[in-house]
């Protein structure tokens, strides 16, 4: 077994790319996170998003704030988190690539139905799981700000099947077979009660 690399705190540049490094191997499922602000859609790929509660359901995400859809999910105080599955990776491709509103042309979006804060919230109908938040609490920490929402509802498919980042690039994940046969669902479109 190789002997692992020790990082001292006060090598800082080395600290960080030991992180990076170590990080790259750390695998996050594809979220993109979309918004509408004064009547334009804003949105990016995200991977640094994750659960942070079941009561209340709340979910959180980490946008550095020099992204260009930033000040748009600042200002509006609602955003949706799109759960990407495999068989849209091309939407994810072409969602980091394409510039402002160009990214909404890869894969079919629709648009909330809903009033207030969450009226025309842009979602992926492909996607995994869509889960609309209006944003509870903000925390800035180093180069992001970490937006806390509380889930106000979410669409979802049957399947899971997410998209995953690792080392740089796309992959999926296979799970082991279940024995269950009550957990096998459909891939129509389903409000979930909370």
């Amino acid at each position: 077994m190789a002997k692992a690399e020790l990082v001292r705190a006060n090598e800082a540049a080395s600290t960080r790319e030991a992180f990076r490094r170590i990080l790259r191997g750390v695998a996050s499922t594809v979220t993109i996170i979309t918004t509408r602000w004064e009547g334009r859609r804003y949105g990016m790929v995200a991977t640094a998003a994750m659960s942070v509660s079941f009561e209340p359901p709340s979910f959180m995400v980490a946008i550095n704030r020099s992204a260009s859809a930033y000040r748009a999910l600042e200002a509006q105080g609602a955003f949706a988190v799109n759960i990407i599955g495999r068989t849209d990776e091309h939407v994810a491709k072409g969602f980091a690539e394409a510039p402002g509103e160009e990214r909404f042309r890869s894969g079919h979006w629709l648009d909330y139905l809903e009033d207030g804060e969450f009226e025309n919230l842009p979602y992926l109908d492909s996607c995994q799981a869509a889960i609309f938040c209006k944003t509870a609490k903000t925390a800035i920490f180093g180069t992001h700000t970490l937006f806390i929402g509380e889930v106000h509802d979410i669409l979802a498919h049957g399947r899971s099947h997410p998209l995953l980042y690792l080392d740089g690039g796309f992959g999926g994940y296979v799970a082991s077979p279940k024995r269950d046969s009550h957990l096998e669902r459909d891939n129509s479109l389903m409000p979930c009660p909370l």
